[in-house]
């Protein structure tokens, strides 16, 4: 129809099949008189959806302390962009959920991730699930749920830590939290700071003191999801400054 000078008008094609397309416009006033054809502009009709994405990232039934969930973008056109849709629920069906996400655009056979907020959540089980939305819009299906744990209550702390000094060697011990079933490892803190992750079954380590050793040593527990215990009481270190004649002596007698 006719507008004014300055007006953006409008034009709805008709129903066309999927494909790529090509228009451009002209202007003609009420006298007939015509301007040039605009430059072409392309667009691409897609009506196919893409296929259900597979979901990844956590193994069905994980303990976690902070989920992150993934999904491969899946479509038939090796083209084709789009984003993965989560949902995470308090039922195998999604009928409550209790947070949803868009992962970052992601060509086709990519993957892409997405992590709630766990701060916004109570411990507990949930369940969660997938669908991918292409560039044009179209959905797929609903991937099946999975199903974890969060868990963000940290265990007890380990039981009587203790620590013994033979010249130069330092032994710490200590025993597992009460109560606790399944114990990931524990951290060995150095001076404040996680150095290392000792495996459950360590409750002894032995560690060889430097010349003029100032450090201070204590243990946390890491549970199943990972989450860290208080640490124990701190054990400081000091090694005072030996000389030649008395480290030769303390050296022989160890191997003695």
């Amino acid at each position: 129809g006719t507008v004014p000078a300055g007006t953006l008008a409008s034009w709805q094609a008709p129903a066309l099949g999927d494909g790529t397309y090509y228009w451009r416009a002209l202007a003609e006033d009420i006298l007939g008189n015509r301007s040039d054809w605009s430059a072409t502009r392309s667009f691409v009709v897609d009506t196919v959806a893409p296929g259900v994405p597979a979901p990844g990232g956590l193994g069905d039934g994980a303990v976690v302390n902070q989920p992150s969930l993934s999904g491969t973008f899946n479509s038939s056109d090796p083209r084709d962009t789009g984003t993965l849709q989560f949902q995470l629920c308090t039922d195998a069906e999604c009928a409550t959920v209790v947070a949803s996400g868009s992962s970052a655009s992601v060509a086709a056979g990519g993957t892409a991730n997405w992590a709630p907020d766990a701060t916004m959540l109570d411990d507990g089980v949930y369940f969660w699930r997938v669908r991918s939305q292409d560039a044009a819009g179209n959905d797929s299906a609903w991937s099946d749920t999975r199903s974890f744990t969060l868990d963000q209550t940290p265990p007890g702390r380990p039981q009587d830590f203790k620590a013994k000094v033979n010249g130069r060697l330092l032994t710490l011990s200590w025993r597992p939290p009460a109560g606790m079933s399944k114990v990931r490892g524990y951290a060995l803190i150095v001076n404040g700071k996680k150095t290392r992750t000792l495996t459950p079954t360590t409750l002894k380590l032995r560690i060889r003191l430097r010349r003029h050793d100032r450090r201070s040593f204590a243990v946390a527990t890491i549970d199943s999801a990972g989450n860290m215990s208080e640490a124990t009481r701190t054990i400081a270190t000091f090694v005072p400054r030996m000389s030649v004649k008395q480290i030769r002596a303390a050296s022989a007698k160890q191997h003695q």
